[in-house]
Parts: structure tokens; sequence; C-alpha cells
């Protein structure tokens, strides 16, 4: 048995997706700011599909958290007074969808609010071989996520089911191959910035293109008031903020204790004093339920302020100094 993948536009049709069962190329990832309608469409199932090399998804929707941002913004004007001009951050966003339309929620409540959504990974790229036929999707640091050979599309972070032999096979032999060939694998720094203007690179070996992840209709709200920047959740902000969010990223599935409790740490460094940290996940999409925990710095430590749901597991890595805690 095998799986045959999405290679091009002419294949992304609803009947050939249902036989041909594989993987959409993510080097069909829009790269044009002004995406049609198709792309756009195209794009969002893409980001759902991909497992990056630290095991992580990008499995964000609309309107995932809609319940969340209510349940935040409702408490916000009790914290913070309304001269506040918050100064917000979203870690982790993925595509950007839902932490746009967080800050959309939070401009009703402070229109001078200053929103920067962030994410460790803002773009791949695609390494496509000059000598000989194959395509590669890596991480900037050179982690392979893809191979793209058509008509196959094979996952390289994922092992392939032992009943597709040939998927199984290329997979096996385009991992050893990237090992082989990666060692004159570089993208230049400018591309870490959301802003950078150029898109291709010519290496000896490859010809490189940068693969935006930030949905096109996200990257055209960037302002004065909505950023967008690169930006691990292991580390701390040089200025700190009012509110920090991470959603679907600090659980035990992805990290360790210890891992967890350094990303704690640098959330707390973040954050001023009375600041909040809104961290959960998502337990089900249909309809969206969710376990959050909002937490207060306080001079006593960490202060559970809100729960949704049961609570974020954080809550038993990162112990509050005084539980204050208010059921949603």
């Amino acid at each position: 048995m095998l799986k045959i993948g999405i290679c091009t536009a002419m294949d992304d049709t609803p009947l050939h997706r249902w036989w041909r069962r594989g993987l959409i190329a993510a080097n069909m990832l829009p790269t044009n700011p002004h995406a049609s309608s198709a792309d756009l469409d195209r794009f969002e199932r893409i980001i759902l599909q991909l497992r990056l090399s630290d095991g992580t998804v990008r499995a964000t929707v609309r309107n995932r958290l809609a319940a969340v941002d209510e349940r935040i913004g409702s408490i916000l004007p009790s914290i913070f007074p309304l001269d506040t001009n918050l100064l917000v951050e979203d870690w982790a966003v993925s595509s950007g969808i839902t932490a746009a339309e967080w800050f959309q929620s939070l401009q009703r409540i402070d229109p001078n609010v200053t929103f920067t959504a962030s994410d460790r990974l803002l773009y791949l790229v695609e390494a496509r071989l000059k000598d000989e036929p194959g395509t590669f999707i890596v991480e900037p640091r050179g982690e392979p996520i893809q191979y793209i050979r058509p008509p196959f599309v094979v996952s390289l972070t994922e092992m392939q089911h032992p009943v597709y032999l040939i998927n199984r096979s290329l997979q096996r032999r385009a991992t050893l191959k990237w090992k082989d060939i990666s060692r004159n694998f570089r993208v230049p720094a400018s591309w870490d910035d959301v802003n950078a203007s150029s898109q291709t690179l010519t290496l000896d070996e490859f010809v490189l293109r940068r693969l935006p992840l930030i949905h096109p209709q996200v990257m055209e709200m960037r302002g004065e008031h909505f950023r967008i920047k690169q930006h691990s959740v292991f580390t701390s902000l040089s200025q700190p903020v009012h509110v920090i969010r991470t959603m679907n990223i600090l659980n035990r599935s992805y990290f360790t204790a210890a891992q967890l409790r350094s990303a704690a740490d640098a959330i707390w460094q973040s954050l001023h004093f009375s600041g909040l940290w809104i961290v959960g996940r998502t337990v089900t999409d249909n309809p969206p339920d969710h376990e959050v925990t909002v937490m207060q710095k306080t001079l006593c430590g960490w202060e559970a302020l809100l729960r949704m749901g049961k609570g974020s597991e954080m809550e038993s890595i990162v112990p509050c100094g005084t539980p204050v805690a208010i059921n949603a």
C-alpha cells in the first residue's frame, strides 16, 4: 500500500485528496501576502498537517479560543485601570489566527492596546536540490519536516506506518540523504525578521525559498498596535508587559517538568507585578472546550485568579503562592 501526496494546485481537489490520502506539500504555502481565497484555504489545511521537529503541532483554527477571549475580557477592566494602555503578548501563536482574533477583542476594551504575537518559528524553508529530483522542507536550523518527490509527500517527523512500504522506504532514504547534504545548509539571519523582503537564496547544492508560517491575513494586520516577532517561550522579554498568553503549548505532552518550569520562569520575568499569565490547553475542538488558568504575578508568587474547566496542569508544575481561585 502507499499514500500519494498533493504536490500541485491541480492535485488539490476534494476527489484527489480523498483517493491520494497523502500530505499536502508544504512548498504550496502561499508567499504572496495578497493570497487568493483558494490559497488561504490551502494554507490553513497545510498548517493543520505540520508536525515540527520538537513534536509540536500548529493546530489552530478560527474562533478556537473565542470563549477564552471573552472570559479574559470580562476581568481585565477590574485588574488594570482604564488608562493603562495595555501591553499584551501572545506566545506560540502558530499561524496567528487566534492571536489576531484576541487582539480585535482587546481593542474593544482598550483601543490603545499594544499587542505582540510571537512564535519560535515564523517560516519554513524549501530546499530544492539542484542536480537531482527531490525537495526538502526544513526548519531554519536545518531540522527536516517533509520530503517531496512527486507524486509522494512524506513527513520526516512522524514514522510512516509499516503498511505503507514505499512511503516508509522513501522516508528512510530521504532522512539519510538530508544528513549527508545538510552540512552546507544555511539561511540568512535577516530571514528571522517577519518583514524580510528576500524570499530566495541560491547555494552550491540548493535553491532555498522562504515559506511564511504566519497567515497572510494576519500579516496584513501589522502596524503600530499589532506586531509579529520571533520569540521562544523559554526566553524572557527585555521589557515587562501586562498580559502573556501561552495556550496549547506548555503541557507535559511536549515538554518535561524542568522545561515547563523554565518557561514559567521566563514568563515571571516578563510580567509587571499584578500582570496576568493565561495558560492552558484546548481539550476538544467541536465544540471548543478548554482547561485554562489565569495566574497573577504577586509579591507572594503566582496566584490562581480564575479557572476555566479543570484549570491548567501548569498549576501542579508551578505551585501558586496564595490561591484565590474563582471557577469560571
